[in-house]
């Protein structure tokens, strides 16, 4: 059996690596022995505000969500994106095979959803979404105007 100690102890110094240096190091424990990675992301001059990783047959991905001054990115594999007004708290969403990612942001007073880097069009609202389809098509519902639209957007 093995024990949890080690990941819970990788999750600490990936917080602690990440909130001081901008560096991210985890832990694993397969077959019972500890080993440590670290990957330099690059540094974070702003504050952390989420952090969501995907585990895949490739690998493990991650997309961070950091505010600089009065805007919000998200770092997706150390590469920042666009910088938005606000990126949606819970926000952003993998695939389930972890190839793709989507997240809802504002843009002055419109919203839009973010997929694989791609903005797709301004609404007034973002009502429920990213959600990822299994198909890999993200689907969410947004408003404009007071009509309510169901939107599938293809990376």
């Amino acid at each position: 059996m093995h024990s949890t100690r080690g990941w819970v102890r990788g999750i600490l110094v990936a917080v602690l690596a990440l909130a001081g240096v901008g560096r991210l190091a985890f832990c694993a424990a397969p077959g019972g022995q500890e080993k440590v990675t670290d990957q330099n992301l690059g540094r974070v001059s702003g504050r952390v505000l989420n952090v969501v990783r995907s585990e895949t047959s490739e690998g493990c991905r991650l997309a961070i969500v950091t505010a600089l001054g009065d805007k919000q990115l998200v770092l997706l594999d150390g590469q920042a994106g666009p910088e938005y007004d606000e990126i949606c708290e819970g926000d952003p969403v993998f695939s389930p095979d972890g190839k793709c990612v989507a997240y809802t942001a504002r843009k002055g007073d419109k919203w839009l959803v973010v997929v694989d880097g791609q903005a797709g069009p301004e609404y007034d609202g973002i009502a429920c979404g990213p959600v990822f389809l299994k198909h890999g098509t993200a689907e969410y519902i947004s408003q404009r105007g007071g009509t309510l639209y169901r939107v599938n957007h293809r990376p």
